[in-house]
């Protein structure tokens, strides 16, 4: 079974140009992408960046969901649902996506959710609900 991670950013940084996995500098970034090195691959998702991966080089990154429109975030959200969906079953054929993401990143990216399911996808959400408690769903 192939499992591919996705862990959203934070807005604590390090700045200057990086690869992603060292521009995040929140210690719940790092431990979302500590967990996400044990899977077989791993991408990070950004409002700025879109899907991309953790050795990618990066700037700074100060667009956040709040600061979309809720128009803007329509389309982040459908642009990530389709690069998502294209490296998970188009491109790597994972077997299994586990999604490290921030509440609100859930929030928006949650129809998705149940069409990777009818891909024959396992899909597990791990969520950081405002009070900091982690939270995980099974979608099936």
């Amino acid at each position: 079974m192939r499992t591919l991670a996705i862990v959203n950013g934070s807005e604590e940084q390090c700045g200057g140009w990086r690869p992603a996995r060292e521009q995040y500098a929140s210690s719940q970034f790092r431990s979302k992408a500590n967990y996400a090195e044990t899977c077989d691959d791993w991408r990070l998702v950004s409002e700025k960046h879109g899907l991309f991966s953790p050795d990618a080089r990066i700037g700074p990154d100060d667009v956040t969901l709040d600061s979309l429109t809720p128009s803007g975030r329509n389309d982040w959200a459908r642009k990530v649902r389709i690069e998502i969906k294209q490296l998970v079953v188009g491109g790597e054929s994972y077997d299994e996506l586990i999604a490290l993401l921030d509440s609100e990143y859930v929030r928006c990216l949650s129809p998705f959710w149940k069409e990777l399911e009818r891909c024959n996808i396992s899909v597990t959400i791990e969520h950081m609900p405002s009070g900091g408690a982690k939270k995980t769903e099974e979608t099936a």
